[in-house]
């Protein structure tokens, strides 16, 4: 009989004469012996592995070696996998067939380590300040591994591939029952060039060379697969020593079978869950939840197929099921099928020991009808004994599968697609499979819940685990001056608010402007406040922060909101100010949630508010005089503001009015300063639309102070002023968004503000439309992420308003954001499109949608029209203007001269109703003044006129030679440059698209060839959705010509479409 013995430093060492046999479970007979190693042999092999690793031969070698040495380790394995194979199958007992199929996939495991150990980076953190943050991973030490006896050579594999990727030291300790194949590796590690010392294998009983392995202070890492009581055996002396532990500890596995499932596919899958390895694995299926519409039929199906197993020797490639691996697994096997009788179970197959030959440990497959609470469907049996449990409802599965202290592996079977997802979600498991059972793949986590233990094998989660980070913070720009300034001072410390309807406000002590800001904060209820001014002002550099004393302490600000504190302070008198930056504890964000919800009236209730729009070191006085001007020589009416601008008439003649009244030239210095004034950073503040709306506002820049009123009438005239606009557009955006009360004014509008927090973007809405009916509903939490609060908010406004209106708004980039829901607006970018709300498909608004909701999930009910079997490319950005205002290039000429070679050789006659079926996609179905649909007969006249442009010539149109001069003579008669416009505007950051049924129109940049185009009911326009796995993504929407108004809905009353529940993620 052979002996194997220990791999240590590069050799085959045996530290006694004590042996342990190693017994063929299928024939009872010895096959080798192996080394039982004591404790001064572990203790003295721990300090040659701690040697290796501080050696550095291994742990800091370049990864690229790493990564050759693993490589050329798998390509070894596979090479010589015949021999493991037949290895494998003597010390476990398991058919051959199931050996050669496992085997053949570990070389995976070493090949996919091997390039993350090559691949795998650091990283560099968005540390505030001027400071980098590197993050490094580097490896733990000398690390123990303890593998089982049910799946040697695959076990023992992925656990030294993911700690040799990593720069580890590696000590393994097979288990006493099947070592064999797992002492063969380190020859093999050898000749693939890894260094002597690097990996060591030992053998021996697990309570005693695994104990003694495990109980050394001086591993870095215990990576254990075997039963909970030796996890509990060793975990407290690895807690005690402070040692991280990766355990998995087995399992329950759950096998649910639903009535979508076909019976014959169900018990082909029941079969190989239940008995692979003769269920000695953790993952057995050893709990069949069989729903009861299909029980009777499965179950009777299932029975004569587990009887015609073949159980038999496991080199024979015929048998199916094989040994197990001992005499006390064959006693553990009959103890639980005697406990399941005596608790009431029937045993409708199977049931008792049995050998081959009069040999070796073989026991039945056996099928056990039981209750969810037995003995039987609680606890592993590790062999081939299967509870079937009768469940009534996909409830009563779930609640079943989750019945147990163990949470390691589950499988759903389905053919229903919703149903799979809810259930696997539901399902408390590490690993959940859908339609499959025992998948498993060196990238993909392998690990559980509860008492099936801690931690994962494989993917990254596994390398990272047999790593430590470090952090190294470089400081390139901050000097140590913490203590330089505050000898006899301290921070102000905030007291709470009594309650969410206080405020403070703060009292600025008089001084000098040169002085420093002496202040202090009162505390009272904002009904019962003195009367105070507000601060609206840009915070500026948040990391140029500047100290402010109050109530003798130190509150740090920033260097424009101190400069706005200085350029208010009176000389002869306090001044009472109300400014979010002081007033508000801004590292309580409780206390800021609550206050924000109080914005609305403390701007209200303020007698004055102060627009702070900074310093500069220009001239302005020209500016401030200019504007004066402007405001004297413009008509009396026109210094009536209303505060709701819209209301405001024209008050002259803007094409005249610099000639008539003398201004300067618009090109003068004196314009040029203007542009300064309105390029400050407060005109891109989304908060300055509730601060300034509809309150007494001076404006404050530098020394000077004019009017808020005088702002907006300057403001009209500028934007009036074509070639002038975009100098002035920060300004033309606060004008736009004042206009609370336009008609078609919504969430877009605000979309070109800024917010130094992403969560304002909507907080900072709450009191205008379309937000201002949920301000009930939403409460400000600073607390929640961005996307949570986007989610929350977009939520409400369907719920509430009860249609998908806005949906309108959202647009995605060519690659759709995977980490976002995809029907969530993004209102921290700016859209780029034009949208369709004005549209209105009237019969999907007039249907009331049935809108579900779970976390991250929105369904509605809509109709499928059709797929795009043909998408152009985007129509990029927007044409640039030569000095006569004409389009010097025309970014839609290329994606339209693309789609016209599909369409246009179809037109026979000068009336063809396909020309304005054309004329109408292209511009969105909408006109370029009153953004409702055109005056159709000037609108085809105009299109003809551009198409006559367009084309390098008519005959593109295969059209005959009468035909085409007919065109060009009516579109003589259109204006070209007008449908242009409107055409761009319509079409910009699109794709022009046509559908399997023929149909065209115009849809999102992100939309691909196969996607649907589905009309949600409640929504304003059909739109694109892409199906990805469960779930459907929200494209965005299109517009398709003759399906504008909701004939969809139409034609789903007629029964020539289907309504359905589309579920986007």
């Amino acid at each position: 009989m052979r002996h194997q013995s220990n791999w240590v430093d590069g050799a085959h060492q045996s530290p006694t004469q004590d042996r342990i046999q190693v017994v063929n479970p299928a024939t009872e007979s010895p096959i080798a012996t192996i080394d039982s190693t004591p404790r001064d042999t572990i203790n003295s092999i721990i300090a040659s592995s701690l040697e290796n690793f501080s050696s550095g031969i291994w742990s800091k070698i370049d990864a690229s070696t790493r990564f050759i040495v693993l490589s050329k380790a798998a390509n070894l394995l596979r090479s010589r996998l015949p021999e493991f194979i037949n290895l494998e199958t003597q010390q476990t007992g398991r058919p051959i067939r199931e050996m050669k199929a496992q085997l053949s996939r570990i070389p995976e495991w070493l090949e996919y380590f091997a390039a993350l150990a090559r691949t795998h980076e650091g990283r560099v953190t968005p540390f505030k300040g001027p400071v980098i943050n590197t993050l490094k991973r580097l490896p733990l030490g000398v690390v123990v591994q303890i593998t089982p006896w049910n799946h040697p050579l695959l076990i023992a594999t992925k656990k030294i591939a993911a700690a040799l990727a990593a720069g580890n030291s590696v000590i393994v300790k097979p288990s006493e029952s099947a070592p064999l194949s797992v002492l063969e590796m380190g020859k093999l590690f050898q000749e693939a060039g890894l260094p002597d010392g690097t990996l060591q294998i030992v053998s021996g009983y697990g309570r005693e060379t695994g104990k003694f392995l495990c109980e050394s202070p001086l591993i870095a890492k215990i990576d254990l697969t075997g039963g909970l009581g030796t996890y509990e055996a060793i975990a407290p002396t690895a807690s005690k020593n402070m040692i991280p532990i990766t355990a998995e500890l087995g399992g329950k596995a759950p096998v649910c079978f639903f009535p979508s499932m076909p019976v014959e596919k169900g018990v082909k899958a029941a079969l190989f869950a239940s008995f692979i390895a003769s269920g000695q694995t953790c993952v057995t299926g050893s709990r069949l939840l069989i729903h009861s519409d299909i029980y009777d039929e499965f179950v009777e199906l299932l029975v004569r197929r587990t009887k015609s197993l073949r159980l038999g020797d496991p080199t024979d490639y015929k048998t199916q099921i094989g040994a197990v691996i001992s005499h006390a697994s064959v006693e553990r096997c009959s103890a639980f099928v005697s406990r399941a009788i005596a608790e009431g179970g029937k045993v409708l197959c199977g049931g008792e020991p049995t050998s081959v030959g009069g040999k070796g440990f073989f026991f039945q497959p056996t099928l056990i009808e039981t209750r969810a609470e037995s003995d039987l469907a609680c606890n592993e049996v590790f062999g081939p004994v299967i509870a079937l449990v009768k469940c009534a409802s996909e409830d009563e599965i779930v609640k079943v599968a989750n019945a147990t202290s163990f949470a390691l592996g589950a499988s759903v079977w389905t053919n229903d697609f919703s149903q799979a997802h809810r259930v696997a979600e539901n399902i408390d498991a590490g690993i959940v499979w859908i339609n499959g059972h025992h998948l498993n793949d060196p990238s993909s986590p392998w690990g559980g819940f509860k008492e099936s233990g801690l931690g994962k094998e494989n993917g990254v989660e596994a390398y990272e685990s047999y790593t430590k980070l470090k952090s190294t913070i470089i400081n390139y720009g901050q000097e140590p001056t913490w203590f330089d300034d505050v000898e006899n001072a301290s921070f102000y410390q905030y007291s709470s608010l009594p309650s969410e309807k206080f405020i403070r406000y703060l009292e600025l002590y008089p001084g000098d402007a040169n002085d420093n800001i002496d202040c202090t904060l009162h505390q009272t209820e904002l009904e019962n406040a003195p009367k105070y001014e507000a601060i609206s002002y840009a915070w500026g550099d948040p990391t140029n922060k500047i100290d402010v004393i109050c109530d003798g302490k130190i509150i740090m600000v920033t260097q424009n909101f101190k400069n706005a504190l200085l350029r208010l302070k009176l000389k002869d008198r306090s001044r009472i100010i109300w400014a979010d930056a002081i007033c508000i504890n801004q590292n309580d964000d409780v206390e800021k949630g609550s206050q924000v919800k109080l914005m609305k009236e403390i701007y209200g209730n303020a007698t004055r508010v102060c627009v702070w729009l900074g310093c500069t070191n220009a001239r302005m006085e020209p500016v401030f005089e200019l504007i004066d001007e402007i405001v004297s020589k413009a008509s009396p009416t026109s210094t009536r503001m209303s505060p709701h601008l819209d209301e405001t008439e024209p008050f002259f003649d803007i094409v005249n009015f610099i000639d008539r009244t003398g201004l300067p030239d618009p090109t003068s210095e004196c314009w040029s300063a203007l542009r300064i004034l309105f390029s400050a950073a407060w005109f891109n503040r989304l908060w300055v639309v509730q601060e300034v709306y509809g309150h007494d506002c001076m404006v404050f820049f530098g020394e000077y102070e004019i009017p808020w009123n005088d702002i907006v009438l300057v403001a009209r005239l500028l934007l009036k002023l074509g070639e002038l606009r975009s100098a002035y557009l920060p300004l033309g955006n606060v004008i736009s968004a004042l206009n609370i009360d336009s008609a078609g004014h919504d969430s877009s509008t605000y979309d070109v503000f800024q917010c130094s927090d992403q969560r304002d973007k909507v907080y900072a809405l709450l009191s205008f439309p379309p937000l201002c009916g949920l301000r009930p509903l939403i409460q400000p939490n600073y607390s929640k992420s961005v996307a949570e609060v986007f989610e929350e908010v977009t939520v409400r406004i369907f719920t509430s308003c009860k249609n998908l209106g806005l949906l309108s708004s959202l647009e995605h980039d060519c690659a759709i954001d995977e980490e976002w829901p995809s029907w969530v607006p993004r209102w921290d970018r700016c859209r780029t499109t034009q949208i369709l709300h004005n549209y209105a498909s009237e019969r999907a608004q007039s249907s009331v949608p049935c809108i579900k909701y779970r976390p991250t999930i929105l369904i509605s009910e809509g109709v499928r029209i059709s797929t795009l079997s043909w998408c152009g490319v985007v129509i990029e950005g927007a044409p640039t203007k030569s000095a006569y205002g004409k389009p010097e290039m025309d970014y839609l000429k290329q994606p339209f001269q693309e789609w016209l070679s599909k369409y246009l050789p179809k037109i026979t006659h000068p009336t063809d109703p396909l020309l304005l079926c054309i004329a109408m996609m292209l511009t969105v179905g909408l006109d370029l003044k009153s953004n409702c649909p055109p005056h159709l007969s000037q609108f085809r006249l105009d299109f003809l006129s551009y198409l006559v442009r367009v084309l390098p010539s008519l005959d593109m149109l295969g059209t005959t030679q009468h035909l085409s001069q007919v065109l060009a003579e009516q579109g003589l008669a259109g204006d070209s440059s007008s449908f242009y416009a409107a055409a761009v505007r319509g079409c910009r950051n699109k794709r022009f698209f046509c559908t399997q049924s023929g149909a065209f129109g115009v849809g999102p940049r992100a939309a691909q060839t196969g996607d649907h185009i589905v009309l949600l009911y409640g929504s304003n326009a059909p739109c694109v959705l892409r199906t990805k796995g469960l779930y459907y993504q929200f494209v965005g929407e299109c517009y398709l010509h003759q399906h504008m108004h909701g004939e969809a809905i139409e034609m789903a009353a007629e029964g020539l479409l289907a309504v359905e529940d589309f579920e986007m993620r």
